[in-house]
């Protein structure tokens, strides 16, 4: 420690100067550098480049007082604390106030110095400016650190906090340069950060080699800080100094900034091949060279923590606004999608010849194709949103009416529904339509919409009644024709006229059958017995067959070579087989000779004679083209699905009432580690299964049978692949008859969406959390304008609470700025606004705010514009954010990492307490150093009462405990002992906190042994203040009891008795004094005297004077226990001295008995009214005694003056006088 102290002694008398350095220079504890002056101006020039360890100076010098240097050194240097001893020429207690009313630190006399007193003077002043000085170098460095930590707290652009932290670090250690320096992977790196001083060069944004570090970089990859006091004389590698040389750095400090990796974890990346360091945090002194203190350092690695936080809150924010851009990718991509799927949907269902529409699962019409549209003759839009049975058609009749609203009921419930109907369409034509409804369900198995369908089979139905007609009226000609040939021999003539009538009918009935034949969309043809000859064909062959009606009757077995090959040998086949059995039935494709396969159904009669003999053959081709599509494609679908049931990942499987399975598809052996056949005829319960899960899916199955409703559960298996958690839907199965025989268990894995879910709810809390403490104002209205966001940060900047703006338009919009508002809020909803701007808004009081606003657009998944976000931040003036200053450091604690980094950096020891074993859990770094371990394992399991140099009694470890869970907090100041047996003084903290449920202690121990032994030198210094104060009354008491002696003597030498009652009058005014001042040395309080103790004393002794009993004139007190300070003490005790000699001397004449009463009274408006009265005779009214020659009267009026007071006279009843003056009172 440097033993060397710069004195500075201003005085104008050389002599005086001389003794007081041959005092320094006896001094064995430390050397001086004495610097003389013999007036004060020298001295202040001298003071305003550097103050010294200490100043003596003399009260009185040429130019100035003592005081009037103080008062000009204050405001030159700016300094709170001086180094400062006064030295007065004699003992006047006056300007000792004085002095350390202005700054002074001590004060000396000049005649009465002693060696012990002048070193015990310097030594004390120097230690207490030191420790003040301590003190506030501490205040200054909290501040800085919390204003950066508010920084942080308040800005997510780390550029901005790094700048506003190398401008505060360079103002604070008046250093030439602050920067920030970024390592990059290969180590070299960049200054991303610099704050210099105006002359000296720049080095922002310069990349640097690695090479240039040779010769620090041990310290550097050590993750430790260092410091170079004078370039030219440490040891660094050449490339370096050149490097401090280039930008002018005479001295540098550094420290390493951490990305979020805590110093003790440093060597574990060392060892990993990891760089735990970020960057460097470095000051630069480029004037001279400079001798860095442990404090700067110390700061230096605190602000490199709320550095490391600031970098790890900006890389978080940077990620979670990639993850964002990353999710509105993906939301883009599955929107394309969709519309892509939509048209594909949309084109199929417009161009169907079909009718399809979808309706909700009440039959309200959701949509429509073109097909039905045409059908009704109607719009969609006005059927949109109709029962689907309020359609005019079907309103024709009740009976349809009410058939459809049944069958859509059975379809809202999961039924598949079909039947045929018969309806007039938009031109009035009755049509058959068949009908089918079929339901669309969810993954929850629920019925989300209905699909009906409707085919046009008028043509087909027509045609086969006309078949029949036809049959039954040739059988009837037939017979007719037989009775007719049978009577032709008994009447020729007859039957040969009846045989014209019946041609003619016939031809009649033929050329109507040939119009109804020409009209079917099927083929209907009449070949003979043998299919020699094609009778007929109708016109529709030309349609399906693609050939001439023509060629079947040139070849009537044309037909046969367009059969396909694969079909035409069962086609023969069949024909062969005819002639044995009534008819031809056949469903067999062709081969058109455009290339195009057509499924054709045939079916014949044989028509025969009387004889029994083929006659003809007549039947009815069909083109089941789309028929056989449909069945293939629900064949191939059927095919698909079991295909999917047997190969899907879910456990599929049919159960039986009694619980046992009648069919589970193989997924189950990796669910359950079981083979599929295991389960085939047993119960769940059977198969060994844990009993929850049996409990649930058994429940599930009576649930189903009982309600008929499906029914949804959740359960889990350990199989091969482990714990998995399965939801399963059970949906009941009816037979032919409708009764429920079975339910159809359809499971699926949920595990990752188990897992999904917890993290999506982990993501929302976090979400709401960032929200809800985000040092800015969020906000988020819809496409209407309305709050439907506001968080705690915009009701502290705006004034108004949530629920004053949910659902409401934004309030904090000035009138004058409206317009300029909504334009800027519809361009930012069309895509065009600007995202970030500068602007004012209104708080609810009125005023306005200066902020920066950010916006962006909310969109739903489907890429739906909903609302937009705005994000408020506060750039007020300074002293706004400074006022919110302590609201943000309480925010700043509710942050995990912060909590963590400010455990693991606080300046105090932090244990965490077991509350019933009293262990130690956990420790801070701090405890670590101030205990003096070597690891925080020495500390973990400790009961602490090893640690405290007097441990705890029982009894007071029981009242300990018990005043936190009342209080919930103790605190106490105790000695302490390290590990390696040295004391210090602690102040001991104990809060209850709540750690996942568990109570726990948080114990915080703060060394405070410099408080301790800086508050017992100042109350030794004090103590001794207070004595030589008590010790200045005792003198001044003693001197005017010489005065009051003097008198006494003086008077006894007086001839008359006037002159000898002048004396008395004096002694009697010097004796009040004098008890004053004796009261104050006697009192506890060197301040303030108690006053009624003091009037009884001086009353006594003014009756003693007079000679006057207290039996004959009564006296009364009343004080009400005010204290006064001696500047209004004196003054009261010379006017109760003069009217109470007043009043014993002229109030009670000739041996009148009577009463003074001497009241002090305080008022609430800080006022003292003192009353002195007596009962005696009174003032004559002829008195004039505002201008009365008397001299009591004259210092009465004079007092009451210096006291600033009021004085009033009552004259009734006797005398009473009132004098009211402003006091500060102590009760």
């Amino acid at each position: 420690m440097d033993s060397q102290r710069t004195i500075f002694i201003i005085d104008d008398c050389k002599e005086d100067r001389m003794v007081y350095r041959r005092l320094l220079e006896r001094d064995t504890r430390y050397t001086y550098k004495v610097v003389e002056f013999e007036s004060a101006a020298e001295a202040i020039e001298s003071c305003k480049s550097w103050i010294p360890d200490l100043i003596f100076i003399d009260f009185m010098l040429p130019d100035a007082t003592g005081v009037e240097f103080l008062e000009e050194l204050k405001l030159s240097t700016d300094r709170k604390h001086l180094p400062v001893i006064m030295l007065t020429g004699q003992g006047d207690e006056s300007v000792a106030v004085q002095a350390m009313k202005s700054g002074a630190q001590d004060y000396l006399v000049k005649g009465k110095l002693t060696d012990d007193t002048f070193y015990r003077a310097s030594y004390t002043v120097m230690e207490r400016v030191r420790l003040m000085q301590q003190v506030d170098l501490q205040q200054e460095q909290q501040r800085l650190i919390a204003a950066i930590a508010l920084r942080i707290r308040l800005s997510l652009s780390l550029e901005i906090v790094l700048n506003t932290a190398v401008e505060e670090i360079r103002d604070f250690l008046k250093a030439d340069r602050v920067i920030v320096y970024q390592f990059h992977p290969d180590k070299s790196g960049t200054i991303v950060a610099e704050s210099v001083v105006s002359g000296w060069k720049s080095c922002l944004n310069v990349r640097v080699e690695d090479t240039c570090f040779q010769g620090v970089r041990g310290s550097y990859h050590r993750s430790r800080p260092g410091a170079v006091n004078d370039t030219h004389q440490a040891v660094l590698s050449d490339c370096y100094v050149e490097l401090l040389k280039h930008y002018q750095v005479r001295a540098n400090l550094y420290v390493p900034i951490f990305s979020g990796i805590q110093p003790v974890e440093a060597d574990r990346c060392l060892l990993r091949n990891e760089p735990p360091v970020w960057g460097l945090l470095i000051a630069h002194q480029c004037g001279n060279s400079r001798q860095w203190q442990q404090s700067e350092m110390d700061l230096l690695e605190q602000l490199s923590v709320q550095l490391a936080i600031a970098i790890q809150q900006a890389e978080l924010y940077e990620n979670l606004r990639c993850l964002n851009a990353q999710l509105e990718a993906k939301v883009l991509e599955r929107t394309v999608e969709l519309q892509q799927s939509e048209r594909k949907f949309r084109a199929i269902f417009e161009q169907t010849f079909q009718l399809i529409g979808l309706l909700t699962p009440q039959g309200t019409i959701l949509e429509l194709n073109q097909a039905f549209l045409e059908f009704f003759g109607a719009e969609c839009d006005r059927l949109r949103g109709l029962p689907f049975w309020e359609l005019s058609c079907y309103k024709i009749s009740p009976t349809i009416h009410d058939s459809l609203q049944k069958a859509i009921a059975l379809a809202s419930v999961g039924n598949f529904v079909r039947y045929e109907v018969t309806l007039p369409n938009a031109r009035g034509i009755q049509r058959t339509i068949d009908v089918s409804i079929k339901p669309i369900l969810n993954e929850m198995g629920e019925v989300v919409l209905l699909l009906p369908e409707g085919r046009d089979i008028t043509e087909r139905k027509q045609a086969e009644e006309a078949l029949c007609d036809l049959n039954e009226e040739l059988e009837i000609r037939v017979q007719q024709r037989t009775q007719d040939l049978e009577q032709a021999n008994i009447n020729l003539r007859s039957e040969i006229a009846e045989r014209q009538r019946v041609e003619d009918e016939l031809r009649r009935s033929e050329e109507k059958f040939r119009q109804l034949a020409q009209k079917i969309r099927e083929v209907f043809f009449i070949f003979n017995h043998d299919l020699s000859e094609t009778i007929y064909i109708s016109p529709a062959y030309e349609e399906i067959w693609g050939q001439s009606c023509s060629s079947m009757y040139q070849n009537s077995l044309s037909w046969l070579n367009l059969v396909h090959p694969e079909d035409k040998d069962s086609v023969i086949l069949s024909l062969d087989r005819q002639r044995y059995i009534e008819g031809f039935r056949q469903e067999y494709r062709i081969l058109r000779d455009d290339g195009d396969i057509r499924w054709i159904r045939t079916q014949s009669f044989l028509v025969r004679n009387s004889a029994g003999a083929i006659q003809r053959i007549v039947g009815i081709a069909e083109d089941i083209t789309e028929s056989k599509r449909t069945e293939t494609e629900l064949q191939r679908r059927q095919q698909e699905f079991l295909a999917l049931v047997e190969n899907a990942p879910d456990i599929i499987a049919r159960i039986e009432r009694d619980y046992r399975y009648l069919y589970i598809n193989p997924a189950v052996q990796a669910a359950s580690g079981l083979p599929r056949q295991a389960f085939i005829g047993k119960t769940t319960g059977e198969l060994g299964f844990p009993k929850e899960t049996v409990i649930q899916i058994e429940l599930g199955v009576k649930q189903v049978f009982e309600t008929g409703q499906e029914h949804f559960i959740e359960f889990s298996l350990d199989g091969l692949n482990g714990l998995k958690h399965y939801q399963a839907r059970m949906v009941p199965e009816r037979n032919s008859h409708g009764d429920l025989s079975s339910v159809l268990l359809m499971s699926r894995d949920i595990t990752l969406l188990k897992q999904t879910e917890m993290e999506m709810r982990e993501t929302n809390a976090l979400l709401q959390a960032i929200i809800q403490s985000a040092p800015v104002g969020i906000d988020l209205v819809d496409t209407d304008g309305n709050v439907v966001l506001w968080n705690p940060m915009s009701e502290r900047l705006f004034g108004w609470k949530a629920q004053e703006v949910l659902g409401k338009p934004l309030p904090i919009v000035p009138n004058e700025a409206r317009e300029k508002f909504i334009e800027f809020v519809h361009q930012t909803f069309a895509g065009q606004g600007i995202t970030q701007v500068e602007t004012q808004r209104q708080r609810k009081d009125g005023s306005l705010i200066d902020i920066s606003l950010s916006t962006a657009l909310v969109r739903d998944i489907q890429g739906n514009v909903i609302g937009g976000i705005g994000i408020c931040q506060d750039i007020s003036e300074r002293q706004a954010a400074l006022r919110e200053r302590k609201q943000a450091e309480l925010e700043l604690l509710r942050n995990r990492d912060l909590r963590e980094a400010i455990f693991n950096e606080s300046a105090d020891a932090i244990f965490l307490v077991d509350e019933d074993t009293r262990r130690i859990i956990d420790c801070n770094r701090r405890a670590i150093k101030l205990f003096e371990a070597s690891s925080k394992e020495e500390l973990i399991n400790d009961d602490r009462h090893t640690l405290q140099h007097y441990p705890l009694t029982f009894q007071e470890l029981e009242k300990l405990t018990e005043e936190v869970k009342k209080k919930g907090f103790w605190s106490r100041e105790i000695e302490y002992k390290t590990l390696k047996g040295n004391s210090f003084w602690g102040n001991l903290a104990v809060k209850q906190i709540s750690i996942a449920g568990t109570v726990r202690n948080l114990v915080r121990v703060t060394d405070i042994s410099d408080r301790k032994q800086a508050v017992d030198q100042l109350e030794h210094s004090l103590e001794e203040k207070e004595t030589l104060l008590k010790e200045i009354h005792h003198r001044v008491k003693n001197n005017l009891q010489i005065i009051s002696s003097l008198l006494r003597m003086q008077s006894r030498r007086a001839r008359d008795e006037s002159t000898m009652v002048l004396f008395q009058e004096s002694q009697n005014r010097v004796q009040s004094m004098a008890l004053i001042h004796e009261h104050l040395y006697q009192s506890p309080e060197i301040s303030q005297i108690d006053f009624g103790e003091y009037i009884r004393s001086l009353t006594d002794n003014l009756f003693r004077c007079y000679g006057i009993s207290q039996k004959a004139i009564l006296l009364k007190i009343e004080t009400g226990g005010i204290k006064l300070n001696l500047d209004t003490a004196i003054p009261c005790g010379l006017l109760i001295n003069e009217l109470v000699s007043n009043s014993l001397k002229y109030a009670f004449p000739k041996g009148r008995r009577g009463e003074i009463a001497i009241c002090l009274v305080s008022a609430t408006d800080n006022t003292i009214t003192l009353t002195v009265s007596d009962t005696g005779i009174g003032i004559p009214e002829s008195l004039d005694w505002n201008n009365t020659n008397s001299l009591g009267l004259r210092i009465v009026h004079n007092l009451t003056r210096q006291l600033k007071g009021t004085l009033t006279l009552e004259r009734n009843h006797g005398t009473a006088f009132h004098i009211t003056f402003s006091q500060v009172l102590k009760t």
